[in-house]
């Protein structure tokens, strides 16, 4: 079960995401691009489309914890798009 820090509780109403869009992405019910951090090894990040949007979910997959989350970069956009254009 993931537990939802209050940071991307903050960001995700910010950014007019819902706790469900977030749950696709993780819980893998969608198409999803995960890349290890470069930097924390215990995080990954996850590129994900949910419900017409391409967004970035940040979580630490030993604590279960849901960091941040934010729009996908054009560039990251582009590379996600290229990895499913055929599903």
């Amino acid at each position: 079960m993931w537990k939802f820090s209050r940071h991307i509780l903050q960001r995700a109403e910010e950014r007019g995401y819902n706790r469900n869009q977030i749950l696709q992405i993780v819980n893998r019910e969608v198409n999803v691009l995960i890349i290890k951090s470069p930097i924390h090894e215990e995080v990954d990040m996850y590129f994900g489309f949910a419900d017409s949007k391409y967004i970035l979910v940040v979580a630490n997959r030993l604590t279960k914890s849901l960091i941040t989350t934010r729009p996908m970069r054009d560039k990251e956009k582009m590379i996600y798009k290229k990895e499913f254009e055929n599903v």
